[in-house]
C-alpha cells in the first residue's frame, strides 16, 4: 500500500492505495485535513477528554470553529463545525466556568464581541463526544440548538427572543476619553453619558483580534485579554474581561496600546509572579507591556520599539537568566527581545526563518531543556524550527513544508511520544486545512524540508562534491542579472549546509557534474544561456572549486547532459539551444577540464530538455531531445566519434518539457519518459533496441504543469519508478512501476511553490533514493523529500552479503570500468540490493567514484 509522508505532518490520508503488493516508497510529507473556513487562530487541547490531544481552529470566513479529534497516533479527524459568533478571529481554550472541562473563547471582529462556548460537562444530548451550550440572546436563561442551515431561522428567532448563540459579550461600552469609565453604547447624541461627562463618547472597541486567557486578578477565575486594532483613532486597544467563574464576565478594563495592535501575550515579565499583558503593535512597530499587580490593575504601558512590523509573538526565558523574553515574528524573520526583568527589552538581531513568518511558538522541541522556536511562514508554505542553546542563541532554521499559506501554528504531543508536534492552519489552494508535522528530533519534523537559497533556482545537479560519500546539491540561479551557483553539502541527518556563492558566467540555466579532468574528484559545469558559454569549475574534492574557466559555445543554451559521446572514456557535454528550429551542440572533453566543439545538429522547434540513452544497441551513446514547440522528441543516434545522425522524430503529447531515460519493462532496451505540460501526463515510449519506439497507451496523469522528471527505483523492487515535479499544483507525483511495463499513479506530495528543476539521490545515506526540487517562486528554496518507505540497502555492499568489506571493492570494480556511468537499476538487473550497494555514494549512478566511496566505508566507516 502506498502512502506519502513529508518532513512536516498533517492530517488524514494523503494518498489512495493503487496497487496492493508493491513495496512502499513513502516520501515524508505533510498530511492535511480540511477545516470549515480560513484559520485565523489555532489551539491544541484534549477537548473530548479521551487522553489524546485535539486541534481547534477559529475560522474567520465561516462564523465557526473546527474541532479535529486526535487518536493519539498523530492523526486528527474532522468533526462537524460549531457556530461561533460571526467573524471569529482570536481563540483561547480555558475552563471558564470551573467545571474542569475545556471551554472555547473567541473574539468576533465585525461585531466587537467576545463569545464563550461552554463545553457540556455531561454527555452530549446527541451522543457526540463534544458539544457546547448555546443560549437565546434575548433570554440567556433559555438554552437552544443553533441552526446549521444559514438560510433557516433558529428556534430563538422563531420565538422572537434573539438568536441562538454562545454566551456573547460586547467588547467596549467605555468612554473614549477615559477607558476605565463604563457607559451604555446604545445612548447616543445628547444622551451619550461620556459626552455629558466631557470624557469623549461612548463606543465599542472595533475589530477585536487575538485573545489570551489567564487568571489576571487572582480570584481563581479565568479572565480574558483581547486586543483590537482600534476605532480609527490611531491607537490599538487591550481589553481585559474579568471572569465570574461561570462563563460570564463582570468588569472590563481597556487600555490604549500602540498602533494596529494585532497580538497579545500573557506572562510574568517583571519577576513578581503576577501575570502581565503584552500587546504587539504592527503599525507602530512596538511591543507594549502592561505590568499587572495580580489584582486586575495594570501599570502604564512600557513600549519597546523593534524597528519593523511585528505579526505575532511568544514569551519564554530563552537565555535562562530567569527573566522572561519575547520572540517576535516580523516580515523578514524573528526578532529576539531579551527581557530585563522590569518590563523592558533589549532588541537582538533578526533570525532568518521561512518567508514572512505569520505566527510563532516557543517550546522545547528536542528535549534538551532549552527553549526552541517554531514558526508558520505564510509566503513559503512551510514551518520552521530553530533550536535554542539556552543562552539566547539559535541554530539555523530547518524549514518543512506545510500546505498552501500557513497562517497560524500550535504545538502539542499528538502521537504520545513525549515530543511536541507542530500543527499549522493553512489557507491552501484546494481549501483551508491544517497540517500536522510530527516531531522527529532533533530539529526535524516529518515532512518535506525546504532549504532557503534566497534566489530563483534555474538548474540543479546532485553529486558527491566533498568526498564524504553523501551526494550534495549544486544549484544555479537564473535571474537575468545572476552569475552565481552555490553548493549545498549533505549531512547524514538529511540536513544541507550552504556553501559560498560560486561565480559563473551570466544567466546560468542548467548544471551538470562529472570528473572532467580525471583526477578522481567531481567537477561542476554550468550552462550559461545568457552568454553562450560553459563555466567549468574543477573540484578539489572538499566542496570547493577552482575559479571558473569560461568555454565559449552555442548561444541560448537551456539544458545540458553529460555523456561519453566519442567513446574515449572522457566525459563530454551535449547542449540544447532554444530556437525554431533548435539545435544540439556537442562539446567533447579533453581530459584536462577543457572542452572542444564536435559540431552542431539541428532538431525541431523550441527544444527544452535533453537526455542520454542507448536507443539502437550499437554501444554508442545516443540523445533524445524534447521539442516543446513542435510536440515531439528528436532522437539523435551517436556515431561514436562525437557526432550524431538523425534518427526518429517521435510525436508526443502537447508541450513536452522534461525527459528521463529508463528501461521500464526491463527488456534491456532503453526507453524514454516525457512529461507534457499541456497534457499534464507522463508518457513512456518503449524502445525496441533499433531506434524505434512504441506509443504508450493510457499514460498516467501527472500534476498541473509538469516541469521536471526523474527515474529511479524508489521502492526497491529492482524496477525504475518515476517522480514528476509539477509547477502549478506545487507538488510531485509518484508513478510506480507495476512490473507489467506500465506506470500507475501512487499519489502526490505537496512541496514548496513552483518547482522548476528536480534531481534524485540518496541524500541521507539510508539506502533509499530521495528527491529534491528547485523552486522558482517567492519562496526561493529547494525542497528535499526524504524517502522512508523502501527497504533500505547498505551502501558499499556490492556483493549483497550484508556487510561492507574488501570483497565489495572487487564487486565494485566488476561493475565500474574507468569513466563509464550506469544507471543503478541497470546494474545486475532486478537485483536492487546489489545494484544499490555498488552505488556506494548514493548518487543513483555507478561510476568510478563509487570505488572510492566503497573504500571510504571500509576504512573510515562512513
Amino acid at each position: 500500500m502506498w502512502r506519502f509522508r513529508t518532513r512536516l505532518v498533517g492530517v488524514g490520508v494523503l494518498l489512495v492505495p493503487v496497487w496492493v503488493g508493491a513495496q512502499t516508497a513513502n516520501f515524508d510529507s505533510a498530511v492535511t485535513t480540511g477545516t470549515d473556513g480560513r484559520p485565523s487562530a489555532i489551539a491544541i487541547a484534549d477537548m473530548d477528554k479521551d487522553g489524546h490531544l485535539d486541534v481547534i481552529t477559529a475560522n474567520s470566513d465561516s462564523a465557526s470553529i473546527t474541532l479535529l479529534t486526535g487518536d493519539g497516533m498523530g492523526n486528527v479527524f474532522s468533526f462537524p463545525k460549531f457556530n461561533a459568533g460571526t467573524v471569529p478571529m482570536g481563540l483561547a481554550i480555558a475552563d471558564m466556568d470551573g467545571d474542569h472541562n475545556p471551554d472555547v473563547v473567541v473574539s468576533n471582529a465585525n461585531v466587537s464581541t467576545v463569545s464563550v462556548l461552554k463545553r457540556f460537562s455531561d454527555p452530549c444530548p446527541n451522543g457526540d463526544p463534544v458539544c457546547f451550550h448555546y443560549y437565546c440572546t434575548g433570554d440567556t436563561s433559555r438554552e437552544c440548538e443553533p441552526s446549521m442551515d444559514s438560510g433557516s431561522l433558529d428556534e430563538c428567532e422563531l420565538d422572537s427572543v434573539g438568536t441562538c448563540s454562545p454566551l456573547t459579550f460586547v467588547l467596549g461600552g467605555v468612554c473614549t476619553g477615559d477607558f476605565s469609565r463604563r457607559c451604555n453604547p446604545q445612548l447616543t447624541g445628547d444622551m451619550d453619558e461620556c459626552r455629558v461627562a466631557g470624557v469623549g463618547t461612548c463606543n465599542t472597541i472595533a475589530g477585536p483580534g487575538a485573545v489570551a486567557a489567564a487568571d489576571l486578578d487572582g480570584d481563581g477565575h479565568i479572565d480574558v485579554a483581547v486586543v483590537s486594532e482600534g476605532n480609527g483613532d490611531g491607537d490599538g486597544k487591550v481589553s481585559v474581561l474579568f471572569g465570574n467563574g461561570d462563563g460570564t464576565f463582570g468588569r472590563i478594563t481597556t487600555r490604549a496600546a500602540g498602533s494596529k495592535t494585532n497580538a497579545v501575550v500573557i506572562g510574568d515579565f517583571n519577576g513578581d509572579t503576577k501575570p502581565d499583558v503584552v500587546a504587539i503593535n504592527s503599525a507602530s512597530q512596538t511591543v507594549s507591556v502592561f505590568l499587572g499587580d495580580g489584582h486586575g490593575n495594570f501599570m502604564p504601558r512600557i513600549d519597546t520599539n523593534i524597528g519593523t512590523a511585528p505579526a505575532a509573538a511568544a514569551g519564554g526565558d530563552v537565555n535562562e537568566d530567569t527573566r522572561r523574553d519575547l520572540i517576535v515574528a516580523v516580515p523578514t524573520g524573528l526578532v529576539v527581545l531579551l527581557g530585563d526583568g522590569q518590563g523592558h527589552f533589549t532588541v537582538g538581531p533578526t533570525l532568518a526563518a521561512g518567508n514572512t513568518p505569520s505566527d510563532v511558538v516557543v517550546t522545547d522541541t528536542n528535549g534538551d531543556n532549552h527553549l526552541d522556536i517554531v514558526t508558520s511562514n505564510s509566503r513559503s508554505t512551510d514551518a520552521s524550527v530553530l533550536l535554542g542553546d539556552g543562552r539566547g542563541h539559535f541554530a539555523t532554521a530547518r524549514t518543512f513544508v506545510a500546505d498552501g499559506e500557513p497562517l497560524v501554528v500550535a504545538v502539542g504531543d499528538l502521537d504520545g511520544d513525549g515530543k511536541p508536534d507542530v500543527v499549522t492552519g493553512n489557507q491552501a489552494t484546494q481549501g483551508p486545512d491544517v497540517a500536522v508535522l510530527l516531531n522527529r528530533s532533533p530539529g526535524r519534523l516529518l515532512g518535506v524540508e525546504d532549504i532557503l537559497v534566497g534566489s530563483t533556482v534555474s538548474g540543479m545537479v546532485a553529486g558527491d562534491f566533498d568526498g564524504d560519500s553523501l551526494p550534495d546539491i549544486a544549484v544555479t540561479f537564473g535571474a537575468d542579472t545572476s552569475s552565481r551557483a552555490r553548493l549545498y553539502l549533505a549531512r547524514a541527518d538529511g540536513k544541507f549546509l550552504a556553501g559560498s556563492d560560486i561565480e559563473v558566467d551570466s544567466n546560468p540555466s542548467a548544471a551538470v557534474a562529472a570528473d572532467f579532468n580525471r583526477d578522481g574528484k567531481l567537477d561542476l559545469a554550468t550552462v550559461n544561456g545568457g552568454t553562450g558559454s560553459i563555466s567549468m569549475l574543477l573540484g578539489h574534492g572538499d566542496g570547493t572549486f577552482d575559479s571558473q574557466a569560461v568555454i565559449a559555445t552555442t548561444a541560448h543554451a537551456v539544458a545540458g547532459v553529460v555523456g561519453d559521446f566519442d567513446n574515449n572514456r572522457i566525459p563530454d557535454i551535449a547542449l540544447v539551444s532554444i530556437g525554431e528550429p533548435g539545435s544540439v551542440t556537442v562539446m567533447l572533453g579533453n581530459g584536462d577540464g577543457t572542452l572542444h566543439s564536435a559540431g552542431t545538429t539541428g532538431v525541431r522547434n523550441t527544444p527544452v530538455a535533453i537526455v542520454v540513452g542507448h536507443f539502437n544497441g550499437d554501444a554508442f551513446e545516443d540523445l533524445a531531445i524534447a521539442n516543446s514547440g513542435s510536440d515531439n522528441v528528436s532522437v539523435l543516434l551517436g556515431n561514436g566519434n562525437g557526432t550524431f545522425h538523425t534518427g526518429s522524430v517521435v510525436p508526443v503529447g502537447m508541450n513536452p518539457v522534461a525527459l528521463a531515460t529508463l528501461d521500464l519493462n526491463r527488456d534491456g532496451f532503453d526507453d524514454f519518459a516525457v512529461a507534457t505540460a499541456t497534457g499534464q501526463r507522463v508518457e513512456v515510449y518503449t524502445g525496441n533496441g533499433m531506434g524505434s519506439f512504441t506509443i504508450p497507451t493510457f499514460p498516467p496523469a501527472a500534476g498541473s504543469t509538469p516541469s521536471g522528471i526523474v527515474a529511479r527505483d524508489f521502492n526497491g523492487d529492482g524496477r525504475p519508478d518515476i517522480v514528476v515535479a509539477n509547477q502549478v499544483s506545487n507538488d510531485v507525483t509518484v508513478l510506480v512501476n507495476t512490473q507489467t511495463g506500465r506506470l500507475m499513479r501512487a499519489g502526490s506530495v505537496t512541496i514548496s511553490r513552483q518547482p522548476k528543476a528536480i534531481v534524485t539521490a540518496d541524500f541521507n545515506a539510508d539506502g533509499r533514493y530521495d528527491v529534491a526540487t528547485g523552486n522558482a517562486s517567492t519562496a526561493m528554496n529547494v525542497s528535499a523529500l526524504n524517502n522512508s518507505g523502501a527497504t533500505p540497502v547498505l551502501r558499499g555492499d556490492g556483493n549483497g552479503d550484508g556487510r561492507v568489506s574488501a570483497a565489495d571493492l572487487v564487486a565494485a570494480q566488476r561493475q565500474v570500468t574507468d569513466s563509464d556511468s550506469h544507471r543503478v537499476e541497470d546494474v545486475g538487473r532486478g537485483t536492487f540490493a546489489a545494484a544499490a550497494g555498488v552505488d556506494a555514494n548514493g548518487d543513483g549512478v555507478v561510476t568510478p567514484q563509487d570505488t572510492f566511496a566503497t573504500a571510504r566505508r571500509i576504512f573510515v566507516g562512513s
